[in-house]
């Protein structure tokens, strides 16, 4: 019985450590790949209607480059994506400092300045996500630090008679806890959870299969290590057409028809501070206005306030500029103007925006506006990026005189 006991707990000890190591083994085999070319064949999973079906060719080579959202990489992706019947081509590629894409029969677009914020609005998800993230990060299968976020190792799958092992990645939004630490999580409201599964072939390491609930991914290796010249990393040759895209041109490629026009003319509006005081288009003619619109509840938008903050110190002794915050969308009261005044900050905030938000027809948060003395929008964003604050320096500098 003891010896029984004792053959049962070593088996269990040796499995416990094979499932620690398949996971660390192909961690250190996706951290030493220089380079990898890869087939990747996206198919929604059974009865996810609606979602595309793509194919697509990806290189993915690692350097000292800005992570604009491939990991340290440089990367190029050439395919199809078929939606509602309907299939174009598309590609994209990162040298390490422009973006590209293409997608349909347009014209290549080039990004100069391109940041993760841009590459997620242009690619949307479904593109955004379609390369294998452990073969460029720098620590493959790390858990985000921000978000509940774990890696298991979960059995065995035998396909065509090949054996790989099966990790499931369990993600989530973090539940507040008290002092106690323990979680204030209510019986009704569970956490947010993200499952993703990959399939590592025993015998190379590497994730061969890979599915959320929506997609299921399979992956054909093409070339490993191979050394390609920054040059291979453009859609462009001598007969390609591009189009240079401005910042503002940047912002309408990725909000479409979400934002009102440039050039045009800034709705009326009128709103009451958190301080009690009266502000509407009227009274702030003859001065250069920018608008926030954001919400508590908006991570992004919380993301961006220490910008707007930034300018407001900037102007706060120049009359003739005006910055303004207009929460909306909150479910709790005086959510919005708490936050704000814990946080400290200065410029002009009016809560409960919800009317001005709809004259301004706001879909997305935060939205950005910028307002001439004439009563013209001047620049108008949509979503947070890393190149706002100078963006708009430029504009107000450039109206204010």
């Amino acid at each position: 019985m003891k010896t029984t006991l004792l053959l049962i707990l070593i088996f269990c000890s040796s499995l416990v450590l094979g499932q620690e190591n398949i996971l660390q083994a192909s961690g250190k085999v996706c951290k030493n790949l220089s380079s990898i070319e890869y087939e990747i064949s996206q198919k929604p999973e059974k009865g996810k209607y609606g979602f595309p079906t793509i194919k697509a060719n990806i290189t993915q080579q690692k350097a000292d480059v800005k992570d604009i959202g491939f990991g340290k990489a440089l990367i190029k992706v050439k395919g199809t994506i078929e939606e509602k019947g309907v299939s174009e081509p598309f590609s994209f590629s990162y040298d390490g400092s422009q973006f590209l894409f293409q997608r349909g029969e347009s014209k290549v677009k080039r990004y100069t300045k391109p940041t993760r914020g841009i590459v997620m609005g242009l690619l949307q998800q479904y593109l955004f996500m379609l390369h294998i993230r452990p073969f460029s990060e720098e620590t493959p299968y790390k858990p985000l630090s921000n978000i509940f976020h774990k890696f298991q190792h979960v059995g065995e799958d035998v396909i065509n008679e090949k054996k790989y092992q099966i990790i499931k990645s369990v993600s989530g939004i973090l539940m507040p806890t008290n002092k106690n630490g323990k979680s204030l999580q209510t019986k009704n409201k569970k956490p947010i959870q993200a499952v993703h599964i990959f399939w590592i072939d025993s015998e190379s390491k590497l994730p061969i299969f890979y599915t959320d609930k929506f997609n299921h991914k399979t992956i054909s290796i093409k070339k490993l290590n191979k050394n390609y010249q920054k040059s291979y990393f453009t859609l462009i040759n001598k007969n390609t057409s591009v189009q240079e895209r401005s910042y503002q041109e940047t912002q309408q490629d990725i909000s479409g028809e979400n934002l009102l026009k440039v050039n045009s003319l800034a709705p009326k509006w009128s709103g009451v501070s958190q301080n009690g005081e009266k502000f509407s288009s009227e009274q702030l003619k003859e001065k250069v206005v920018l608008i926030d619109f954001w919400g508590t509840w908006c991570p992004p938008c919380i993301i961006a306030m220490p910008m707007i903050e930034r300018l407001e110190q900037l102007y706060k002794n120049n009359k003739d500029v005006v910055i303004i915050g207009v929460s909306a969308g909150e479910k709790k009261p005086q959510a919005a103007e708490n936050y704000f005044k814990n946080k400290g900050y200065s410029y002009i905030h009016i809560p409960n925006g919800d009317d001005i938000a709809e004259i301004f027809k706001i879909k997305s948060y935060p939205t950005m506006y910028i307002i001439d003395k004439s009563g013209i929008i001047v620049q108008s964003t949509s979503g947070f990026d890393s190149n706002d604050f100078e963006q708009s320096k430029i504009v107000i500098n450039k109206h204010m005189k």
